[in-house]
């Protein structure tokens, strides 16, 4: 009698092979799980990434076709061009008719298409290394000095590359100043290099025509 019911339990062997395939199975699914929450999280990262890229590109592209400038003081077009850590940095401030009208008017405030926008940047270090933030200010009342809403529009900001095409030479040039060459350029080239949190840059370009360039 004693027999038979020892006969029907495990022995230690048994019961720490049984552990050792219980322990290996659950691995595996911890491993499954963690791959597909991290690939998750890359997913969702990169299309917000791209996300982002396309709405700067978009936007800005907006706001240049009708870029203007009238025989006025306020109005202006200038590309700045700097470098950080050996990329382009640059800057571009100008005044447009892209502005959105709000649709419900505030009452003693007075709406228009004319704005005056500018795309720059700020550095920040952590852990000695840049952090560049890309900002966005809009202004209707066409001095970004003193006024207009800034905005940050991502903090994965790796180049920002702006080329402008002087159609009476053929050339592209590095900076534009309204008041040096007498107007806006022909065209814009933009090239935006964003970077997600394992640090992969993802490129995103375009050439705007400015439809109000003389």
């Amino acid at each position: 009698m004693q027999n038979r019911l020892h006969g029907k339990g495990f022995t230690l062997i048994e019961i720490l092979v049984a552990f050792g395939i219980l322990a290996l199975v659950m691995g595996a699914i911890y491993s499954s799980v963690t791959s597909t929450l991290d690939a998750t999280r890359y997913v969702e990262e990169r299309s917000e990434l791209y996300q982002v890229g396309r709405q700067v590109i978009f936007r800005l592209s907006r706001e240049l076709s009708s870029a203007y400038l009238e025989n006025v003081g306020y109005t202006f077009f200038k590309g700045e061009h700097d470098q950080v850590e050996g990329r382009r940095m640059d800057k571009l401030s100008f005044t447009t008719l892209a502005h959105r009208m709000s649709p419900m008017p505030i009452k003693g405030f007075v709406d228009s298409e004319h704005a005056a926008v500018e795309y720059y940047w700020k550095i920040e270090y952590k852990e000695d290394k840049p952090i560049l933030t890309l900002l966005y200010r809009e202004s209707t009342g066409f001095n970004l000095e003193i006024g207009g809403d800034e905005y940050e529009v991502s903090n994965g900001l790796r180049e920002l590359d702006i080329r402008y095409f002087q159609g009476s030479t053929g050339s592209w040039l590095d900076e534009w100043d309204s008041k040096l060459q007498g107007g806006l350029p022909t065209a814009v080239a933009i090239s935006l290099y964003l970077t997600d949190s394992s640090g992969v840059e993802v490129p995103f370009r375009t050439i705007v025509p400015l439809m109000l360039a003389k």
